[in-house]
């Protein structure tokens, strides 16, 4: 049998025959490892740690500090729990739903939930973690998952199976429970270390570690607005559209159906803003804020025509218009311009100019020159305005909700408004598409066609976006008086058409290869929709250069 070269993350090369050794078992004969491995690169490309070696390659170990690892391991944590469940009781139907900040929402469709069914759920997930078991993914025909999903009263995995043009198929087994959770996992369950299992309102939290400590829980349990309208959102949709799962989209659109689901959830989304618009309609300013790819530019535009349509006349100024020139933005710990915090927005300037509009007076709205001095305010007359009787201010941006920005104007003329996507689409009742990963695929479509930007840069920036999220944000959600829901049930399939080539277009050797395939493997589970049936005012047109709005 032929031998192989493996050079490792510490310069450290291994001879081995081929196919001698996985990943799994060759660091255990290893020193130096860092610890809380997840999973481990090989060429750049993502494998669990039960990898077999079979060509010469270079390794990166990949630990629970990553985002990659904190992936695997929050889809680990799921596994486990519902393997204890299954062993408590194998006729308890699981739901996870969306996060409720960190953590995982969690109910079960056909048992009360008390703090002594936690307790032994916790007392059985130690059990399964203190014995090690190891996860293996298996190879499988389509009979054999087949028999394991009829025998698991899962029809919706089963029929999600059913669209892949493959002749086997993967699934995991642990110790003679199998199940498949859409991505890798750690390579045994000793590898999960900090969780709890907690009561929240009529279920259950799954609570993850810190991000910086893997054996602590992270005791946070935010945005509970944000959970209350998706809870709203989730029955809505699927009681108007009669979709939860992706294979319920999939069956519309090989039916010719996809057409009229286009038609209910843009109406849906139309009907929500024109109730928004009448709301709003009495107040004098309106502060909308949202992350990256949510939606701000389209959703602004689109209240101001309903509100111009109930006879005011708002005026939507970006808050991009009141960052400070580059050349005074603060740095973050790294010595590098933080543009994203709220030191670069300039609080006292703006302040100035709404307190002085509100008072009637005319000021001039400074034009932000991105391209000037690496970024600089410019001013001209045609943009000097004055507030008359029915006119409004509409500012979005990223520091809308923050108290600095706005605490100085009176409650009663301000309304904030919190958009984001929140995807109510599972691929089963384990797993959600997640709602971060639709933001990226919007992002990526938008800066490639937009703004002439590759994908590996998008992909190399979007933990950077996500950090300045978290810090600028997503503390402030809770301040929103509305929270509006950007997220088409259709539109996955719609993305998956222009994102997909992209995708492919990032080759092996790049850093950001992994990432590329992670996303074409989540696509890989949606029929493509065609976009010839979205009217052009729809929010989604800002992401396939389609609309009819302008693009700030």
């Amino acid at each position: 049998m032929s031998n192989i070269y493996v050079k490792l993350p510490d310069g450290v090369g291994v001879e081995m025959c081929k196919g001698e050794f996985t990943a799994y078992e060759l660091i255990s004969d290893l020193r130096d490892v860092p610890k809380h491995l997840m999973a481990i690169k090989v060429n750049k490309e993502l494998h669990s740690l039960h990898y077999r070696f079979k060509r010469d390659c270079e390794c990166k170990f990949v630990t629970y500090f990553e985002p990659e690892g904190k992936r695997i391991y929050s889809r680990s944590l799921i596994f486990v729990f519902l393997m204890a469940v299954h062993q408590i009781d194998s006729e308890i139907q699981v739901n996870i739903g969306n996060k409720v900040g960190q953590h995982f929402n969690i109910k079960f469709v056909n048992t009360e939930i008390d703090q002594k069914l936690i307790d032994k759920i916790k007392e059985k997930m130690k059990k399964i973690i203190e014995a090690a078991y190891i996860i293996r993914k298996e190879k499988v025909s389509f009979a054999d998952i087949k028999e394991i999903y009829e025998l698991m009263e899962s029809k919706e995995q089963l029929n999600n199976f059913r669209i892949k043009l493959r002749q086997d198929y993967a699934i995991y087994k642990c110790n003679g429970y199998y199940n498949y959770l859409y991505g890798r996992l750690v390579p045994d369950t000793s590898c999960i270390k900090g969780f709890d299992v907690r009561l929240y309102k009529s279920g259950i939290l799954l609570m993850l570690p810190r991000e910086d400590d893997i054996y602590v829980v992270d005791e946070r349990i935010d945005t509970n607005k944000m959970f209350d309208v998706f809870e709203t959102n989730f029955q809505k949709l699927n009681k108007i559209t009669g979709i939860n799962y992706v294979y319920e989209v999939n069956e519309k659109v090989l039916n010719n159906e996809i057409s009229e689901i286009i038609r209910i959830s843009e109406a849906e989304m139309e009907k929500r803003l024109v109730n928004l618009a009448d709301k709003v309609v009495d107040k004098k300013v309106i502060m909308i804020s949202g992350p990256s790819s949510s939606g701000k530019t389209t959703f602004s535009q689109k209240l101001q025509l309903y509100l111009k349509a109930s006879g005011k006349n708002p005026k939507v100024i970006s808050m991009d218009m009141y960052f400070k020139n580059a050349v005074d933005s603060p740095v973050d710990e790294n010595g590098k311009k933080d543009f994203e915090s709220i030191n670069h927005f300039d609080t006292e300037f703006f302040k100035q100019q709404i307190s002085d509009l509100l008072l009637g007076k005319e000021v001039c709205i400074p034009t932000y020159n991105f391209k000037l001095n690496g970024g600089e305010r410019e001013f001209f007359d045609k943009n000097k305005i004055k507030l008359e009787k029915d006119d409004i201010l509409i500012f979005e941006g990223i520091h809308a909700l923050n108290p600095i920005v706005s605490d100085f104007i009176e409650k009663e003329i301000v309304y904030k408004i919190y958009i984001y996507p929140m995807v109510t689409l599972g691929y089963d009742s384990y797993t959600k598409f997640s709602s971060s990963d639709l933001r990226l695929i919007r992002r990526i479509i938008r800066d490639y066609y937009e703004r002439d930007v590759k994908v590996e840069t998008t992909i190399k920036n979007w933990n950077l976006v996500k950090r300045g999220e978290k810090r600028n944000i997503f503390p402030y959600v809770e301040l929103a008086d509305e929270i509006f829901n950007t997220y088409q049930i259709y539109e996955i399939g719609v993305l998956k058409g222009y994102i997909e080539n992209l995708l492919l277009m990032v080759n092996e050797d790049s850093d950001y290869y992994s990432e590329a395939r992670r996303i074409l493997a989540l696509l890989e589970n949606f029929r493509v929709i065609q976009a010839d049936d979205i009217p052009s005012i729809s929010l989604i047109c800002e992401f396939i250069h389609k609309g009819c709005f302008s693009k700030n």
